[in-house]
């Protein structure tokens, strides 16, 4: 290419170079802009709520409680604080004079929560009770405790262990967790139990709260002595 009166200028082809890059950078940015829209993942709603409490039925899980009341949606509150429903009696009473088997003995509660929609967060609060004649926060201990799937090979979620405090309560929250049902697992051990408990003595209170836009953002279950 020649410069000068016969040929093109230099500020014509300098021209020329800026409105090809020009172009291009406007063309890399559609592009770059119209790919991103379509992979961008949509946001997480989260509306779920408790659908349904009850004992685990599907994988390892022992469980040394049955079922004495049903669990009900009250108030959009599942269970009921402090009896009512979603109740659970242990199989042996906690009375040493007639049960000697039962101080330094383990005991296992596997409870489902359902959850029917994702939710943001859940506040994990259980507490060992000295209310009526037995006094379960000085007789007994939380050994451990953690969250899992509800499945034939559960998968833990979220471990609740290294939130015990002074081994009688727990006080936690998960992350966010998907529409799903999840078993909360606790492990709790008996030392010297005395005053024997009178049928219905409550042992702890599990207090679950989740963040979320739906209505039922709470249960209850309460653990009794036969």
């Amino acid at each position: 290419m020649k410069f000068g009166n016969k040929g093109v200028s230099p500020a014509v082809v300098l021209l020329a170079i800026l409105m090809i890059v020009v172009v291009s950078f406007v063309a890399i940015y559609a592009y770059t802009t119209q790919m991103a829209a379509l992979i961008a993942v949509p946001a997480v709603t989260y509306d779920g709520e408790f659908d349904d409490g009850f004992l685990a039925t599907k994988g390892w899980f022992s469980n040394d409680f049955t079922e004495q009341v049903d669990c009900n949606i009250t108030s959009d509150i599942l269970g009921w604080k402090e009896d009512g429903s979603c109740v659970y009696r242990s199989t042996i009473a906690w009375n040493a004079t007639a049960q000697p088997s039962i101080d330094s003995r383990d005991w296992y509660f596997a409870w489902v929560v359902d959850l029917d929609g994702n939710v943001k967060k859940m506040d994990v609060d259980f507490e060992l009770k000295n209310t009526g004649t037995l006094q379960a926060a000085d007789d007994a201990t939380i050994v451990d405790a953690a969250i899992y799937t509800h499945e034939d090979n559960p998968r833990k979620v979220f471990d609740l262990k290294p939130y015990i405090e002074d081994n009688t309560e727990i006080d936690a929250t998960t992350g966010p967790l998907t529409g799903d049902e999840y078993v909360v697992y606790m492990h709790i051990r008996t030392k010297a139990v005395s005053p024997a408990a009178v049928t219905g003595d409550n042992i702890g209170l599990l207090d679950l709260k989740i963040d979320t836009s739906g209505d039922v953002d709470e249960a209850f279950a309460t653990l009794e002595s036969l």
